[in-house]
């Protein structure tokens, strides 16, 4: 598998007059935003069997224009998505099916590139979304302790359909390895890519609601999706200290 040497992190930026116009970041063609073809696997599948699956909108406000990311509920109060959807923003509306909830708190693990297009590979792409008011699931979907084998079967979720910022979120299977071989140790890669504004969005272990790495970015061809794993420990610590966490023990 080939992969450029600087892969792109971007979330979806849109025209709040157009919010489904098809472009990406100051009007480029959504091909050169993020630097592959759009060919998405995230397409036709509608995530039903994930009611923890969320979109976020971010930094929606007065100035005409705002950024979508993917994410999971995790606990009643915390969303998972990607570091570069959190880092340098400042207010995220999530949506988890008919509910909605607004936060202007969000941390993440090293994640500080200061809005930088591409993904830093010594850095882990994993950031937490908080929210006072809870959002109740019948259960929550755990997060993995340990790597997946090469070639594992996942499922990969995310909002946008056929280049367009929806509501909703999608999903379908692909297969992944570790990325440690291409320069990235902190991440599983993926020949199947998906499309800019799926970034955060969860990857699961296959027929599971296991979280084993959320949709980081794309770039020569190759999906790089940030391991969970890794930031075992942060997560469990961060999720205890906003309560209610109901995740693997």
């Amino acid at each position: 598998m080939r992969t450029t040497a600087h892969l792109c992190s971007l979330s979806f930026t849109v025209l709040i007059a157009a919010c489904a116009s098809g472009e990406g970041r100051d009007g480029e063609p959504l091909e050169e935003a993020t630097g592959v073809s759009v060919d998405p696997i995230i397409g036709g599948t509608p995530a039903t069997a994930y009611p923890e699956a969320a979109v976020i909108d971010i930094d929606k406000g007065a100035s005409g224009t705002w950024n979508g990311c993917s994410g999971t509920l995790v606990a009643p109060r915390v969303v998972l998505t990607a570091g570069h959807c959190v880092d340098g923003h400042e207010k995220w509306d999530v949506y988890v099916h008919n509910q909605h909830r607004s936060s202007t708190r969000a941390v993440t693990y090293d994640w500080e590139e200061v809005g930088a297009r591409f993904i830093n590979p010594n850095h882990h792409d994993l950031g937490l979304v908080f929210f006072d008011q809870p959002i109740a699931l019948a259960a929550y979907p755990t997060l993995a302790l340990a790597p997946l084998p090469d070639n594992s079967r996942v499922s990969n979720i995310g909002r946008i359909k056929n280049g367009a910022l929806t509501s909703s979120s999608y999903q379908a299977s692909t297969t992944i390895r570790s990325a440690a071989p291409i320069g990235y140790p902190f991440d599983y890669v993926s020949a199947d890519v998906t499309e800019l504004g799926d970034s955060g969005g969860a990857v699961m272990a296959y027929d599971t609601h296991t979280i084993v790495a959320v949709s980081s970015g794309t770039g020569g061809g190759a999906q790089i999706l940030a391991r969970v794993d890794l930031l075992s420990a942060w997560l469990r610590a961060q999720l205890a200290a906003h309560s209610q966490w109901r995740g693997a023990q």
